[in-house]
């Protein structure tokens, strides 16, 4: 009877449903119909890379203990398949190093994502007595505005860290978008209060226009004539101050 013999790469990879590589190695799995062998290192470096990924380790051992995989592999009883292997796969080390490495490049992506989801989360529920702290009716719209927006981020970054079926490429680019608007939301909150406490008709003006400006570039809307006539009132104030 023929082996098949699997390395950590391949069964990290179909056991991380987040992983590059899920749908090649399911789609792999699926094409096997003895059970896969392998050697008590490689299940020890599998069963490590899904605990540190926040992944259940179980779910290798489930495989074990139905007899899917065996962990009865000798070199010394394999040479000639192990030989023709790395024959004819010249980046052996390669591709499995491809593998591990976007197992952990997705586990730090879920920590990240989740820990930015909890960040924007907390700042959409701070109390809103603060904000109604602030004097100036249009910052002050702008700040409930932003709490408003940074709950809605929360979720979209929730949402996309439990997406599967997509690059990991695909969701990095995701949550960096998000993590910029939630950069430009958390900063229209500290414009907005420190603008009204100064008392300043020129800071307050300039900062009503920038968090227009950054509403807009997060709910991906054009300005308003709104938004035209505020900036229009600035340019007018600062041609008024200005030296003759």
């Amino acid at each position: 009877m023929s082996r098949v013999i699997v390395d950590i790469g391949p069964l990290a990879a179909y056991l991380d449903r987040d992983a590059e590589f899920h749908g090649w190695a399911c789609d792999r799995f699926r094409e096997l119909t003895e059970p896969l062998f392998t050697c008590e290192a490689v299940l020890t470096e599998t069963l490590f890379l899904l605990k540190r990924g926040g992944l259940d380790p179980d779910a290798a051992l489930a495989l074990v203990e139905r007899g899917a995989l065996i962990c009865d592999f000798t070199v010394g009883e394999e040479i000639g398949p192990v030989r023709r292997e790395t024959t004819a796969i010249e980046s052996l080390v390669d591709v499995n190093s491809r593998f591990s490495t976007s197992v952990r490049e997705a586990s730090g992506l879920k920590r990240v994502s989740a820990w930015l989801a909890w960040r924007a989360g907390a700042w959409a529920r701070s109390s809103h007595a603060i904000d109604r702290s602030i004097l100036d009716r249009s910052l002050r719209a702008h700040a409930r505005a932003a709490r408003r927006l940074l709950a809605t981020t929360a979720l979209r970054i929730d949402r996309g860290i439990r997406i599967h079926g997509r690059s990991l490429a695909d969701r990095q680019l995701e949550i960096g978008l998000l993590s910029r608007d939630v950069r430009d939301l958390a900063s229209i909150l500290a414009v907005t209060h420190h603008a009204d406490a100064s008392g300043d008709d020129r800071a307050i003006a300039a900062a009503d226009c920038w968090c227009r400006a950054a509403i807009a570039h997060v709910s991906g809307t054009r300005a308003t004539p709104a938004d035209h006539a505020a900036l229009a009132a600035l340019g007018s104030m600062l041609l008024e101050i200005a030296p003759a």
